[in-house]
């Protein structure tokens, strides 16, 4: 009989112990010290209080991260993360594990579940389709280090451009991936917003990446987004991609993760050289209140 625990109720090493286990040969290696599983809760938004762990007399089984936030009036959970320990696996625990997450959303009054999931993980996938989810997008994760010379001549001083914090977007915050969300950037991002005659047209969210001596050597992307229909709209879409890209750098890790139906950015993203490094498929669910 599998019992629950919530991980506000758990030992720091309790918790990390049961998230290594549970994605102990998982596709990527999803491995943290209790330090980054800290790190993680805190920049993502999870809550130890609404996440939990799966035991079998006293042993981990499993573990689902939690989170829920209100965007656009709409109360919105994440899962984070469900990892099921490998001598459980095939034995009905990840279905536990999403039974009592779902039971969790409908007690905190969740209106809109989310997750992503790997698209190699048919395995997970089907699981939730069984559980009701449906996939919204697909999440490509683009990548390019080297320099970007189709971006040279790209004219970026037509346009006023203000530098900002993430909660400067705030007010135009869409449904989109949680880690794509502003509030996933609030520690430690910035925003670039292009104003035109008093108002914002278009704005980039962005963090940059330091090695460890300090240097800046990347710059992870959560969105680009043009707020209105345009004639210059591909003009102004490449010209906020120079001003965030660096395209000068080389050796410079530049990491966009696009929706697959966001086809403008993804075509010039493909056209300046960036290349797919993995993909997730977006799901969600609708609860009842």
């Amino acid at each position: 009989m599998v019992s629950f625990k919530r991980l506000n109720e758990c030992v720091l090493d309790e918790a990390v112990e049961a998230w290594n286990e549970g994605f102990a040969g998982y596709f990527l290696d999803m491995t943290m010290s209790p330090e980054a599983f800290l790190n993680r809760l805190t920049l993502e938004g999870l809550s130890p209080a609404l996440s939990f762990a799966a035991y079998d007399d006293g042993r981990p089984a499993g573990i689902v991260l939690n989170g829920i936030r209100e965007i656009q009036g709409i109360r919105v959970a994440w899962n984070g993360g469900t990892g099921v320990v490998p001598e459980y696996r095939g034995k009905g625990i990840s279905r536990a594990l999403m039974d009592h997450a779902l039971q969790i959303y409908r007690e905190e009054r969740v209106q809109l579940s989310t997750l992503e999931a790997l698209s190699p993980n048919e395995r997970a996938i089907r699981l939730y389709k069984s559980k009701g989810y449906d996939t919204v997008d697909r999440i490509l994760y683009m990548g390019y280090d080297q320099a970007l010379p189709k971006l040279d001549g790209v004219e970026t001083d037509e346009y006023l451009y203000r530098h900002g914090t993430p909660q400067d977007i705030k007010a135009y915050e869409a449904l989109m991936p949680w880690q794509s969300q502003w509030a996933n950037f609030r520690r430690d991002g910035e925003a670039l917003l292009v104003h035109e005659k008093g108002h914002v047209i278009a704005y980039a969210l962005f963090k940059r990446t330091y090695d460890a001596d300090g240097e800046n050597n990347g710059i992870s992307v959560g969105q680009v987004r043009i707020l209105e229909q345009r004639a210059d709209q591909e003009r102004l879409l490449r010209s906020l991609l120079s001003k965030i890209l660096q395209p000068e750098r080389v050796s410079f890790k530049r990491t966009f993760p696009v929706l697959a139906s966001n086809r403008e950015v993804l075509h010039n993203l493909k056209a300046l050289g960036f290349e797919e490094k993995l993909s997730q498929v977006w799901m969600s669910l609708a609860l009842q209140p």
